[in-house]
């Protein structure tokens, strides 16, 4: 929405919003602190399951314009 009250002046408000599905990704790091990422036992290598869910975007922008 985008106002324009004279020549000098104008007025917009905007609005965004965006949801993701879940985002889930197994995998595992190559390189953890300089060193092969390991468990505890020191030789088991480290993985992850990363499990995101629910993801949502919400913006709002508000903008004031006076020109000179």
């Amino acid at each position: 929405m985008a106002l324009e009250s004279n020549e000098r002046f104008s007025f917009a408000l905007r609005g965004r919003y965006a949801r993701y599905r879940d985002v889930r990704k197994p995998g595992h790091w190559n390189l953890l602190r300089s060193h092969a990422p390991v468990l505890e036992d020191g030789r088991t290598p480290a993985t992850f399951d990363l499990v995101l869910g629910d993801i949502a975007y919400y913006s709002v922008t508000v903008s004031l314009v006076y020109r000179l």
